[in-house]
């Protein structure tokens, strides 16, 4: 009876950790051709200015964003220009909040589930809500400063404290270590 509770209790374990996946990570490599040829890159935008007062975070992201990617570039053997490049280089950042309600007792009628989001909604007048935030990180090279994207990676997150550095630089890392294994090398 211990060893049937204990499979049961694993069991069910287990299938909530994986059926309550909080962030994914998918990447296209959509011309690889576009590497082979390539030598330079450049950001399509310029950098952020820094802020003197007020929320500096849109600052510290775009700073840790170019670091890691420029690090990462620079190691597979393409060279950061000014000028004219090859690729060029650019990304896209939302945090959006979401009302989660928690309820133990509803109704199926009553609940909703967001494609988007991955959470499950109620009703506001349900039961008790707090807010939670998701976000999704999309990094896109083009080839010659055209609309023709090269390679394309994005994260979504899911249940993120909104101000967290912590939880965006970790968003950064994982799309760093996805681009490191994904886009070609010059060496």
């Amino acid at each position: 009876m211990k060893k049937v509770l204990m499979g049961i209790s694993l069991v069910t374990t287990l299938l909530s950790l994986t059926a309550c996946s909080l962030f994914s990570v998918t990447s296209e490599l959509k011309s690889e051709e576009a590497f082979t040829q390539a030598t330079s890159y450049a950001w399509r935008s310029k950098p952020i200015p820094e802020r003197t007062t007020g929320d500096t975070k849109a600052y510290r992201v775009d700073q840790r964003v170019r670091a890691s990617v420029d690090e990462l570039m620079s190691k597979k053997g393409y060279q950061l220009t000014d000028s004219s490049a090859d690729l060029y280089v650019d990304y896209d950042y939302k945090i959006k909040p979401m009302v989660v309600v928690e309820q133990p007792d509803v109704s199926e009628a009553s609940i909703s589930f967001s494609r988007d989001s991955g959470i499950t909604k109620q009703r506001a007048d349900m039961g008790t809500s707090q807010m939670s935030y998701s976000a999704r990180f999309t990094l896109t090279i083009f080839q010659d400063d055209t609309q023709t994207p090269a390679y394309e990676v994005t994260f979504n997150s899911q249940d993120i404290e909104h101000d967290s550095m912590k939880d965006i630089n970790q968003h950064i890392d994982r799309l760093s270590r996805r681009m490191n294994h994904t886009i070609p090398s010059k060496q």
